[in-house]
């Protein structure tokens, strides 16, 4: 017994002392020699230090803004192209007029064009034609329709030459043909019908609509047509067409009844319960909710009208007072079980109600519908349309197939027929079918002998009708907004411009949150004018909203507003008070052969080289311009660059011509400076670090990017929107490092190093707080390479069976950590909460790593991420069992890295750690985005915005609400590939994946550090034997217990910070578990940023790529 208490006691007191060295050992580590070493790899690769003293060289001068000169420039751009499309519009219908005659088709069909006839065209962002029209012709169409003759597709080609940005133009007629310019392909033939898209529609009914739609879904209608469909599935159909007429400032709502009558409500989304007993604004979003329910409806039971009549009348008593239009769609295939003096007066009881607002129109489906009943439901019903009274209608459809058609053009009863209307009418903005992204109509009905014949339309890009408010961004702090007539917001700094999806469109005031801005929202919705100082927040990108959130700053401001003339639009530009934009002063032209424009599809360069799987350009960078550089950023998007242009603007620079390209005051300047950039660089290529630099690049606020090696980059790429230079601006006094990503032309696993650059000073010495920050400079690196840094500058990371070393961002996001080095692709997005659960627990529960969250705005959303103070000292804790880990978080001063390193823990396990976090859920049958609630700890999440009203498509914002998300960052719209195979070129120069190890420089480090740790441990072992021999002896002599180390189960904290009251220890099983939630309190970053602590989007998947 004795020698076994002896044994026990020396593997414990060796189990201890190993903790007490490892303690020691990781105590000794010093941080800022990895501080210095980023630094250093920053500078060595960049040059960076040198770019910023050429920069002190320069001058700059300040230009004030001046508020109401830039309203009224700004202004007056737009009206410019609302009046251009006005013309265009009223062209395509005075030309439909004379040339709507025949029946004899001059076009041919989308559907049959061959791609031989087609050409790829940059303004429509696929093959067409611009010298033909195409037909896209209805299933449904009337037999033999007339068609447009030539003389519209002239009218389109002179229009297109006489504003070389216009997007589709097109005629859609009553009978269902639609031509369009220009040519392009259709998947399909027959599928498109201009008579049941919301921009016809709303031409024809310019006044917004209620809408009710009462579905029979008694047993009978599952009898079929003659074509084998159910009545069932055609009035399904049917009532999926009517929702789709619907535009957004319609509302809606769908009863299917049989003994009863039931109602949608959807569960699966916060409050959408709503659906039940509120109208719906007609919304993409909530148009594919009702569909997919209306779907769903199966028949059964019996035939009971009133029971439908009372449910649809409750969504109007509830809107008792309103000016839109409103009526039931009523559509039945069989005799009521109800007698019909009751269904009657059930209606005319509740239209009475009303005051006999709501017109009824009845579908009797089939030959065994009782007309009689359901005509005089319809003709009891009679409201005002326009300037005369109109009584409802009945339509009996005895072929079924017809019932689509018939209930979808139900709009007809509430046409105006206006001839003399000249005023176009412009839509919401909308998802264009052909791929262009969001766009807004302007469309004229076409009328012949008083009698409509179709409707002329016109189309424009958001991204193109309001790019000078997009890339007004004189300063960080000020900006430009645009809303419409409705006060929903068109354009906003950070309202995201997308291309693949329907966003939310809300009133202005969901970005704008400050009270005093509210007299300012209701001056624009009415048309006003004016100017208002006071207070108010500005929400800046941190990098990546879902990874990094948002910066929230309060500034003195200025709003002044007016509508744009001519339109229904209103513009608000916001500056921060004495503002002012900083330029450089004139820099000349560069040398002759100096300049070279990245589009080397058209322009190749001289000398050339692969770099990656990347067509580059030898010892040379090249220069990309984004829309933001130019004068008239529409024509920079429209435009199909050609070799003439290309090398226009290479003269320019270089002084030997004018400018092509209309650039903006200041771009030729910076353009000239930063070609510093290039021959510092250059210089660089002999450094032995060059093997391991994949990119080196340089952008200004200006929009300019340059690269080195040069090469070809996306058409639509914008430096100062991308994440790397979000995230220099946000960490703009800090050498910033980005956790790895797959480079896209090797495939290779990278890392950013990114540092902010400033105007130039006199003296060299800068503050990052007031300085203003002209642009950033960038470089990717292998990111084995680094890890082999950290490796080298700390020994003991070598020894994984004692020791993890993991590097993360001041979000928690890992950049380096042992678990990847034999899989570098797991690392990707990977956040220390998922990789090391354990020690995330500890940084959550002591406020070391603090949650945020920001408000996704056109997705309903709510993303939480994490963050770290910049003013986190040095933090020692342990984890509970089973990992009983000792670790340190250490701040690498001056950069956004911290480093943590952890050890087995030596002492007795506390209470249990988590082995995994809450992260992003999601139920099997709901899909539903959830931030599981959690007393351990939490991934960033993503999860539904509860304040969001989905049948309203209003937010019930409080003070306490997260503010607004930045944009997520844009996909790329790669250009046309160089003609050159890449494979018969040389390397730019060698990239060594092998990476070899670095000497000197680290913590207890020597020329042999593999050393390190063997010598360590055997001198460790002679020391822990000679203690442990002592205390066996002490033992036998005394008969006492085995030591036991101070404190052992309270790890030691430096600069413990408050307890974090979103976190806490597991309840016991005699506690009501409490809701970490409730009364969510806000925590106040030094920068002015607040957070409401809550909730947490799933680990992000996209590459945080150039």
């Amino acid at each position: 017994m004795v020698q076994i208490k002896m044994h026990f006691s020396f593997f414990l007191t060796l189990y201890v002392l190993r903790g007490v060295i490892a303690s020691q050992e990781m105590s000794d580590v010093d941080p800022t020699v990895l501080a210095s070493k980023i630094k250093e790899l920053t500078e060595q690769s960049l040059k960076h230090k040198e770019m910023q003293n050429h920069l002190d060289t320069l001058r700059y001068q300040r230009q004030p803004l001046v508020g109401d000169s830039l309203l009224n420039a700004l202004s007056s751009s737009f009206s410019s192209k609302f009046q251009s499309r006005i013309a265009v519009v009223r062209n395509l219908r005075d030309v439909v007029i004379k040339s709507y005659s025949g029946t004899w088709p001059s076009a041919e069909q989308c559907c049959r064009l061959s791609s031989s006839e087609l050409k790829h065209d940059t303004r429509f962002k696929q093959p067409a034609s611009t010298s033909q029209v195409c037909e896209l012709v209805s299933s449904t169409a009337e037999y033999n329709p007339v068609r447009l003759q030539n003389a519209f597709r002239d009218a389109c080609i002179e229009n297109l030459r006489n504003v070389p940005s216009l997007k589709w133009q097109y005629f859609g007629s009553e009978q269902g043909v639609t031509t369009t310019f220009p040519a392009t392909k259709a998947s399909s033939c027959g599928s498109y019908d201009n008579r049941f898209r919301p921009w016809y529609v709303q031409s024809n009914v310019p006044k917004p609509k209620q809408i009710v739609i009462v579905i029979d879904k008694s047993g009978s209608m599952a009898q079929t047509d003659n074509n084998g469909v159910s009545y069932m599935e055609l009035a399904r159909q049917a009532a999926k067409t009517v929702i789709e007429t619907l535009n957004p400032y319609d509302e809606f709502a769908v009863v299917p009844f049989s003994s009863t009558a039931i109602v949608y409500s959807n569960n699966r989304i916060p409050n959408g319960g709503c659906f039940s007993n509120t109208f719906a604004q007609a919304t993409p979003q909530n148009k594919k909710l009702v569909k997919e329910f209306v779907s769903g409806i199966a028949a059964n039971g019996g035939t009971e009208y009133g029971e439908a009549l009372k449910a649809a009348f409750t969504f109007f008593d509830n809107v008792p007072n309103t000016t839109l239009s409103r009526a039931i769609l009523f559509m039945s295939d069989g005799e009521p079980n109800d007698h019909i003096s009751t269904i009657l007066n059930t209606l005319n009881q509740r239209n009475r109600a009303l005051n006999n607002s709501v017109a009824v129109l009845t579908y009797g489906l089939g030959s065994g519908v009782d007309a009689t009943k359901l005509r005089q439901m319809a003709q009891s019903t009679s409201v005002e349309v326009g300037s005369s009274d109109k009584i409802g209608t009945y339509i009996a459809i005895t072929n079924p197939s017809n019932l689509r058609n018939q209930m979808a053009s139900y709009y007809n009863f509430f046409s105006i027929l206006d001839q003399a209307t000249n005023i176009p009418i412009w839509t919401v903005p909308y998802l264009d079918s052909w791929g262009l992204g969001l766009m807004v109509t302007a469309n004229l009905p076409v009328y012949i002998g008083g009698r409509l014949v179709g409707v002329a339309a016109v189309d424009i890009t958001i991204e193109e009708l309001l790019a000078e408010s997009s890339y007004f961004k004189p300063t960080e702090l000020s900006y430009s907004f645009v809303i419409n007539e409705g006060g929903l917001v068109i354009n906003h700094p950070n309202f995201p411009y997308v291309t693949d999806r329907e966003p939310l469109f809300v009133e202005a005031t969901s970005f704008e949150r400050d009270s005093e801005f509210v007299s300012v929202f209701q001056s624009m919705k009415s048309g006003g004018s004016g100017q208002k100082s006071f207070v108010s927040t500005r929400i800046l990108p941190a990098g990546d909203s879902k990874m990094y959130g948002m910066r929230e700053v309060k500034v003195k401001s200025t709003y002044y507003w007016k509508q744009i003339p001519g339109t229904k639009f209103s513009i608000c530009l916001v500056l921060a008070d004495e503002d002012a934009q900083t330029a450089l002063t004139s820099q000349g032209s560069l040398a002759s052969g100096t300049f070279l424009y990245h589009r080397f599809d058209l322009v190749p360069p001289t000398k050339q080289c692969y770099h990656g799987s990347s067509f580059c350009a030898k010892d040379q960078s090249a220069v990309a311009l984004a829309a933001r550089s130019f004068q008239d950023p529409e024509f920079y998007l429209s435009q199909n660059a050609s070799v003439s242009y290309v090398r226009t603007l290479t003269n320019y620079m270089e002084g030997k011509s004018f400018d092509p390209a209309n650039t903006k005051p200041g771009v030729k300047d910076v353009v000239v400076a930063t070609y510093k950039a290039d021959k510092l660089w250059k210089a660089a290529e002999s450094d032995k670090l060059n093997r391991q630099v994949f990119w080196r690049y340089v952008a200004t606020e200006e929009g300019l990017f340059r690269i080195f090696p040069g090469t070809q980059m996306p058409s639509n790429y914008d430096p100062v929107k991308r994440a790397w230079y979000e995230n220099a601006k946000a960490n703009r006094d800090k050498y910033v490092i980005t956790p790895p990503y797959r480079d896209a032309a090797s495939a290779v696993s990278v890392i950013t190093l990114t540092k902010a650059l400033f105007e130039g000073k006199s003296g060299g010495v800068h503050d990052p707080v007031t300085d203003k920050l002209v642009g950033a400079m960038g470089t990717d690196i292998v990111t084995s390479y680094f890890q082999q840094v950290i490796s080298e500058l700390y020994p003991m990371c070598n020894n994984t069976l004692l020791y993890k070393c993991i590097l993360i961002d001041n979000a928690g996001f890992v950049i380096t950590a042992e678990q990847f080095v034999t899989n570098p692709l797991d690392a990707f997005n990977k956040h220390i909460a998922s990789l090391e659960p354990e020690i995330a627990h500890r940084l959550q529960t002591n406020n070391v790593l603090l949650p945020g969250q920001c408000s996704n705005i056109e997705n309903a959303l709510i993303h939480e991420t994490f963050h770290i103070l910049p003013n986190q000292t040095r933090f020692t804790s342990s984890t509970g069992y089973p990992a009983c880990k000792y670790f340190e978080l250490m701040p690498v001063t001056g950069t956004n890295a911290y480093l943590i390193i952890a050890a087995k823990q030596s002492r007795s396990c506390g209470s249990s750690s988590p082995r995994s976090c809450s992260c992003f859920s999601a139920g099997s049958s709901t899909n539903t985005p959830t931030c599981l609630i959690s007393y351990t700890c939490s991934c960033p999440c993503t999860s539904y915005n509860q304040v969001y009203q989905p049948c309203t498509n209003k937010y019930l914002f409080t003070r306490y609400s997260p503010q607004p998300c930045t944009p997520e960052i844009k996909d790329l719209t790669q250009l046309g590939t160089p003609p050159v195979d890449i494979n018969t070129l040389e390397k730019c120069y060698e990239i060594s994946f092998t990476v070899p190890l670095l000497t000197g420089g680290g913590v207890g480090s020597s020329d042999s550090s593999n050393l390190g740790p063997i010598i360590g441990g055997v001198v460790g072992g002679i020391i822990v034997l000679v203690i442990v021999f002592s205390v066996i002896k002490t033992r036998c002599r005394n008969t006492v217990t085995a030591p036991v180390v101070a404190n052992a189960a309270a790890p030691t904290v430096a600069s413990t910070p408050a307890t974090n009251p979103n976190y806490g220890p597991p309840p016991t099983s005699s506690q009501p578990i409490p809701n970490p939630y409730a009364n969510k309190p806000k925590v106040t970053l030094s920068t002015g940023a607040s957070y409401s602590t809550a909730s947490a989007p799933p680990p992000y998947n996209t590459a945080m790529n150039l």
